[in-house]
């Protein structure tokens, strides 16, 4: 237990202190192994690769998602732009000394777009929030799944309906 000390009441109700033998390799506490510390350490690293790959998933997804539409949908304004020009070219109005060709402007304008891919994309990603429940939520206080026999009990991510934070397990809120 890492050094955690177990009180147990005895006949004349005084305590006496017991520290329990390594729960890995049963060596007696006076040892202080870390095994215990490296295996919570493992477990964490196996829950983690069961649960994030989706939320890391679906939070990649969101946020490309809303960089490119913005990062393209700038390059569609920046083209109407020169489609405006042409036109009022094309109409008589005289062009202001020698611009580059139609090909040019539109190839300069994509560049410009895509450079501005890792902006959006950090912009994007400064807008998710991560949301937890609270310590006094029932579903914390008595994690049902841990009273469970082995195997019933399956932890759940959920997500509400369209919004872009997830919550950290069951919520009654």
């Amino acid at each position: 237990m890492d050094g955690a000390t177990v009180g147990v009441p005895s006949l004349r109700n005084s305590v006496i202190r017991m520290d329990p033998d390594c729960a890995i390799c049963h060596a007696p506490a006076s040892h202080a192994c870390d095994c215990e510390a490296k295996a919570l350490e493992i477990a964490i690293k196996q829950a983690e690769s069961r649960m994030m790959p989706s939320v890391r998933n679906d939070l990649r997804t969101w946020v490309r998602n809303h960089a490119q539409n913005i990062v393209e949908g700038d390059f569609l304004d920046y083209t109407r732009q020169i489609e405006s020009r042409q036109r009022q070219r094309s109409a008589g109005e005289a062009a202001p000394g020698q611009e580059p060709s139609i090909r040019e402007q539109v190839n300069a304008g994509w560049s410009t777009a895509v450079q501005s891919y890792p902006k959006a994309l950090e912009y994007y990603y400064s807008l998710v929030q991560v949301g937890f429940p609270d310590d006094n939520d029932p579903a914390v206080r008595d994690p049902k799944p841990l009273n469970e026999p082995r195997g019933a009990g399956k932890a759940v991510r959920r997500r509400s309906p369209g919004a872009s934070s997830y919550e950290a397990g069951p919520s009654t809120r």
